[in-house]
């Protein structure tokens, strides 16, 4: 099981993922942006409809190989947050993908979220030019701890690092 899109290392199943969030302009100014998780794996073979009964080496054969568009359930929707100012790590919020409204106004909504496997290169640079201040926090929390606290309060700002952005951070 050694699939090009995904490092794999022998002796077990450990991976990685590399590249940055998506993230969708949603009003002039304004962006709703994907949280890069531990996860990305399961969403990709959810996405595209694998049977139970196939196995991870034929599941990663076929995604290494497979071209499309998958549609991401919504039980598999990644966090997906905003900032109430581009240029304050700080302001980061957490946006909830039924009601967009509550975030970004009325006639808002997100309808789905598709997954595509292209021969495309891994993105390197967009998510920077909106949040620009992302290289200055890696390894570092928004909140500038370097350790996440349960007592922290603002949890999301004290979650987040360029990390949940951008793999690997630098």
């Amino acid at each position: 099981m050694d699939p090009k899109w995904i490092p794999i290392t022998a002796g077990g199943v450990h991976s990685t993922i590399r590249g940055e969030s998506s993230f969708v302009e949603v009003l002039p100014g304004k962006y709703l942006v994907s949280i890069l998780s531990d996860h990305e794996t399961e969403r990709a073979m959810v996405s595209f409809h694998f049977k139970a009964s196939t196995t991870s080496a034929q599941i990663f054969g076929q995604l290494d190989t497979k071209h499309g568009t998958g549609f991401v359930p919504y039980t598999d929707y990644p966090v997906l947050v905003t900032f109430g100012d581009l240029s304050n790590p700080r302001s980061v919020k957490e946006v909830d993908p039924h009601n967009l409204e509550a975030t970004f106004g009325p006639g808002v909504s997100l309808r789905r979220i598709a997954l595509e496997v292209t021969n495309e290169r891994v993105t390197d640079g967009p998510i920077e030019k909106i949040l620009k201040w992302l290289p200055n926090y890696c390894g570092v929390r928004f909140d500038r701890a370097q350790f996440e606290a349960l007592s922290a309060s603002n949890r999301l700002v004290n979650q987040l690092s360029s990390g949940a952005f951008k793999v690997p951070c630098r």
